[in-house]
């Protein structure tokens, strides 16, 4: 009998460099509608390398017209909005620069830089909107960034209704910007949730939908459209946060409304949007929606190395370390690649 590496090593492919590498994971795809693409450990440079070269095959032959990463809403927004050509931004380091929360590697680094570029020009050379491919974030930590945003909005396009959301989310002052201690407070019963409050926001937003798009055309539509959304990402966030200290939810189930998110990403209205999006930065787990672990790090490893380190922190406002893992078991996931030597 076969031993398991003999059986991995029967049915892998191996990576030579070509052009073809990925033609059997393309055939694969078929005419599903998302893609998910994993990794082993945030902030990989192989990782993110291969996994932007699936990404451009699937947007130039797959006609694939939307990437949702694990990133918050805002700042992804912002990588959207320069990729099709309609923000201030002047180059892909800028539009890159929101990232600020910690870990700012995870997205602000090279790899991604490049692949922005690369998107950035594919959509320059594409005959419409319709065909251009967007860049979205999933994630819901940004919940004083996205309130942030909400009021501006309806600054610009409603005074009235900007002092309405103000109050409503004037909730929220009490605890600062830690959004944690939020959710102790009120898991606690300390404090009263918000969640009435949120809510309140976003159904007033979205009863005054058509007053606001009709007012400039295509400019009004993604304008609410990330409002919207912005306000849909505050509601999740607070539910989150109430909930991360409560031990009968599993508030990391919550963390990203996956579908929900890719959805309205797809059916943006300032878009035309094709029936496929893919989804990159999800990685798939038992027990969880689609994410990765919370604990950002990255493994300083080569494919096929048995000794590895993770660069770290114990909270997202801590500085990063470097900690060395256990040996990898021979007899276990970490030897199957080699086999066991002698």
């Amino acid at each position: 009998m076969n031993s398991l590496p003999d059986l991995i090593r029967e049915v892998a492919k191996p990576l030579a460099g070509s052009a073809g590498d990925y033609d059997s994971l393309l055939a694969l795809v078929g005419d599903a509608r998302f893609v998910l693409l994993g990794e082993a450990s945030h902030g990989t440079h192989e990782f993110y390398r291969e996994r932007a070269q699936v990404t451009k095959r699937l947007i130039q032959e797959r006609d694939f017209n939307a990437v949702a990463v694990e990133a918050d809403w805002p700042d992804a927004y912002r990588i959207n909005r320069f990729v099709r050509g309609v923000s201030e931004d002047g180059d892909s380091v800028e539009a890159l620069s929101g990232f600020k929360r910690f870990p700012q590697w995870m997205w602000r680094n090279a790899d991604v830089l490049d692949f922005i570029g690369w998107l950035r020009e594919h959509n320059d050379a594409q005959p419409s909107d319709g065909n251009k491919c967007g860049f979205y974030g999933l994630d819901l930590y940004s919940l004083h960034a996205s309130i942030e945003a909400v009021l501006d909005y309806l600054s610009k396009v409603d005074p009235e209704a900007a002092h309405r959301a103000r109050r409503h989310y004037s909730c929220f002052d009490h605890f600062g910007k830690e959004a944690e201690t939020y959710g102790w407070a009120t898991a606690s019963g300390v404090a009263p949730s918000c969640e009435e409050e949120v809510l309140q926001e976003l159904i007033a937003l979205r009863l005054k939908t058509m007053e606001y798009l009709q007012r400039d055309g295509q400019v009004a539509a993604d304008a609410y459209f990330c409002a919207e959304q912005n306000a849909l990402i505050v509601r999740d966030a607070e539910q989150y946060y109430r909930n991360m200290f409560r031990r009968e939810f599993s508030s990391w189930n919550q963390r990203e409304p996956t579908h929900d998110g890719i959805s309205r990403a797809i059916d943006e209205p300032s878009r035309q949007a094709a029936p496929k999006a893919f989804g990159a930065g999800q990685g798939c787990r038992l027990g969880t929606q689609l994410t990765l672990g919370r604990r950002a790090c990255y493994a300083n490893e080569c494919a096929g190395r048995i000794e590895s380190g993770s660069t770290g922190a114990g909270t997202f406002r801590e500085s990063g370390g470097i900690d060395r893992l256990d040996h990898a078991q021979w007899h276990g996931h970490g030897g199957l690649r080699l086999g066991r030597p002698g």
